[in-house]
């Protein structure tokens, strides 16, 4: 804005012309008259532009900023020094699922005052995670508001963000994890695994929309009405179907974790997901859906022959990993 006001030293339209003469006496003399402009100025004169029409300002002002009275006042200042331990707490949104080692536990208890609204919620909050290692953040929210604990969806972030973490992807992408404990080393946690389902194209416009906006995950755990959305993720281990919590109960073959099934097989995935299919497509009444119902029970009973050979191919690997084993002990006495 300042740039309005500056101060421009002009060419002396004498020294010019006589510059021009010493140099090249042809030239004619026409500067510094009328029709070159009138620029005859006295030497030593300064010209300064004139302002724009358009300058917010036609002089130039100095400007005090004083300091914020908030920044100052001993509330803040106190509410600062309060959270700064918040500061302090290792990441814990969408981790990659390679990480190597998972966020350790937080010892809010030294920071937060007891007998408190935030200590206690906080407490309930650790208890689910106590009960269960691993919980979609829907369901771990109304759990609380089952047993009583009434929080917003601030306050809600900040209990998650001191009890637990998540991967952006994985079996267990985006389900809230307690601190401490990596699902990926634990055999046992396969049923807190995430399974997906995608509603075929030609059966979207028989979708219920809800006017809230909101569903209940209880209800869709049921198993007993089609989900307002195409796509939806549910975790294994609160699907209301008998034949996937026998099969997510059978031991694990699976050495590792992978990123795409976990610690299950493609073809059990594939079981899974064709059983939870067949479950949501049965309630549609619709000629397509009873075409696909068909499609999908002959593809789950492929699929149960595929883990089938596939379990005993596992175990006779393992066999004779634990028959070599003695052999080579013997050799090597």
């Amino acid at each position: 804005g300042m740039a309005d006001f500056q101060h421009v030293v002009p060419v002396h339209a004498a020294q010019v012309r006589k510059r021009k003469r010493l140099d090249c006496p042809s030239v004619k003399d026409d500067l510094g008259t009328d029709k070159a402009g009138g620029l005859d100025m006295d030497d030593g004169d300064v010209m300064m532009l004139v302002p724009p029409l358009f300058a917010i300002k036609d002089n130039p002002t100095n400007i005090a900023l004083l300091p914020s009275t908030n920044a100052l006042s001993k509330s803040m200042q106190r509410g600062v020094v309060r959270h700064r331990w918040e500061m302090d707490i290792e990441p814990t949104l969408a981790l990659p699922f390679n990480i190597q080692a998972v966020p350790k536990k937080v010892n809010w208890e030294d920071h937060i005052p007891r007998n408190s609204s935030e200590w206690d919620s906080q407490m309930a909050v650790c208890k689910l995670f106590d009960e269960r290692p691993v919980w979609p953040r829907q369901s771990l929210y109304e759990r609380l508001l089952d047993d009583g604990v009434h929080v917003s969806t601030s306050q809600f972030k900040s209990l998650l963000f001191k009890a637990g973490y998540y991967f952006s992807t994985g079996p267990f992408g985006k389900f809230w994890i307690k601190k401490e404990y990596d699902p990926r080393k634990d055999p046992e946690s396969r049923i807190y695994q995430r399974i997906d389902f995608r509603m075929p194209p030609e059966l979207r416009n028989l979708q219920t929309k809800r006017h809230d906006g909101s569903e209940k995950w209880s209800e869709m755990c049921k198993l007993e009405r089609m989900p307002s959305k195409s796509f939806i993720f549910l975790q294994l281990f609160e699907l209301k179907d008998d034949f996937i919590q026998a099969e997510i109960r059978k031991p694990s073959h699976q050495s590792t974790c992978s990123h795409s099934t976990g610690w299950f097989s493609k073809p059990m995935i594939k079981s899974l997901r064709l059983q939870l299919c067949i479950r949501f497509l049965s309630l549609c009444p619709n000629e397509d859906a009873k075409t696909l119902l068909r499609s999908s029970h002959q593809l789950l009973e492929r699929s149960k022959k595929q883990e089938a050979i596939c379990r005993s191919e596992q175990l006779k690997e393992r066999k004779d990993v634990d028959e070599e084993a003695p052999a080579e002990h013997v050799g090597s006495e």
